[in-house]
């Protein structure tokens, strides 16, 4: 709703408020694919399946895996229930952005051609317009690391001196574009990393670093990896995914994780499993063991679809909610030629939070937008506070209320398309 009510230069402005570290999704979002909606979901259900490619051409740099662990891997990689917030087209620059980083670390770590190596740095820093993969980058460069020392037989000092030296590119860049192109004041906190939060993210990836080195000791020349080793890898890999997003503030505890897995929860806080795809992999590859096995492969193919059956649950939650927004403007342009709806207070009922997906909060920018479109109106304030403060000077005065109510049955709604949306509108005059 966001890019079809706002003006190029209105949508340029909302995204330079909301996103710090930016130098590209402007330019794609809004140059090249000019805020289409049906190209953007598109490219975010395409690229998804980019990723998962990518992520098995990487996998094909190891040679102590066997092939069939590095196809049931990337697989995993795509069916896995998680960050399920990447349908959202504000959420788009995660999903292009992850892809511009899969694909400059297998140009990093391809053995042939060394200009590959330097364009895969711009790739790289090209997607570090998501901040969590500055950290993420760390991956590359242990890739790096081990194809210099196991490969091309350099000594583990040169390597890591040379890994070292690829991954300051990180820190420099957050630093430069910190100074050049810092958040606005309200959002500095957000984008900055909590000492709590570093705390408890380091911590996490040094003990399961320690745990992971420790098992791949006992494969000292790596020819072969066993289903601990697969799991102690996944779970080095799920907290450096994760690192990003706990130094914020975010996925502060164990409920807080498990929430991102519940069909009726999370809001749109899924996006912060983003990172974790490739390590979760790991790990649920490693439970179910050698795949090649008759008895594993078929735990596997269960695996894979009990995950395409979450998916469908946690998708469909989506298309429900659409359908509740396209109802809600429907019934709305039955108003337009009212004159009280400049400010208006919004009632969601729980007969129509039932339709909101992952159990959501419609913010207020997204009902000024469904109403912009229903009443063919540009300048319409919704006011999301409990209290009315009559007193207080520029205090925004709503002059009516909307009710919105469904009546249908968000099951039937899938197969119907029809949310039963019904909206009541009250004038009201709460200073007088």
């Amino acid at each position: 709703m966001l890019y079809v009510q706002m003006e190029p230069s209105e949508t340029h402005k909302y995204w330079k408020s909301m996103v710090a570290m930016f130098p590209t999704n402007r330019f794609i979002e809004i140059s090249i694919l000019h805020r289409n909606p049906i190209m953007i979901h598109l490219l975010i259900f395409v690229l998804n399946f980019v990723n998962g490619w990518l992520i098995f051409k990487i996998l094909r740099q190891f040679r102590f895996m066997a092939n069939s662990t590095k196809t049931a891997i990337a697989l995993m990689f795509l069916v896995l229930p998680i960050n399920s917030a990447r349908v959202a087209m504000i959420n788009f620059r995660y999903t292009y952005s992850l892809t511009l980083f899969l694909l400059g670390w297998y140009l990093l770590v391809q053995r042939k051609y060394k200009l590959l190596r330097l364009l895969s740095v711009l790739i790289l820093v090209s997607s570090f317009i998501v901040q969590s993969l500055l950290a993420f980058f760390v991956l590359p460069c242990i890739h790096l690391f081990l194809n210099n020392h196991l490969d091309k037989g350099l000594s583990k000092a040169k390597s890591f001196v040379y890994s070292s030296a690829v991954f300051l590119i990180a820190p420099c860049y957050f630093l430069l574009v910190r100074l050049l192109d810092p958040p606005i004041a309200s959002r500095t906190e957000y984008y900055t990393p909590s000492v709590r939060g570093t705390f408890k993210g380091l911590f996490l990836v040094v003990i399961s670093g320690i745990w992971m080195i420790d098992t791949l000791r006992k494969s000292p020349k790596l020819t072969y990896v066993s289903r601990k080793q697969l799991i102690s890898i996944g779970t080095f890999l799920v907290s450096v995914g994760s690192f990003a997003y706990i130094t914020a503030g975010n996925l502060s505890d164990v409920s807080e994780w498990m929430l991102n897995f519940v069909p009726r929860a999370s809001d749109w806080d899924s996006r912060h499993q983003l990172l974790m795809g490739l390590g979760l992999a790991f790990v649920v590859v490693g439970l179910v063991g050698d795949v090649k096995a008759r008895s594993k492969k078929q735990v596997f193919l269960l695996t894979v679809a009990a995950c395409v059956g979450l998916n469908f649950i946690f998708m469909k939650s989506y298309y429900v909610d659409w359908r509740k927004s396209e109802g809600f403007i429907t019934a709305m342009s039955e108003y337009r030629e009212s004159p009280d709806l400049d400010r208006v207070m919004i009632i969601d009922t729980p007969s129509a939070t039932r339709f909101n997906a992952r159990g959501r909060v419609v913010r207020s920018y997204e009902w000024e937008a469904m109403l912009s479109l229903a009443l063919r109106r540009k300048q319409i304030h919704v006011v999301n506070s409990e209290q009315i403060l009559c007193w207080v000077p520029n205090q925004v005065i709503p002059q009516s209320i909307i009710q919105v109510s469904a009546t249908a049955d968000p099951k039937k709604t899938i197969f119907t398309g029809d949310a039963g949306i019904a909206v009541m509108v009250i004038a009201m005059n709460p200073c007088q």
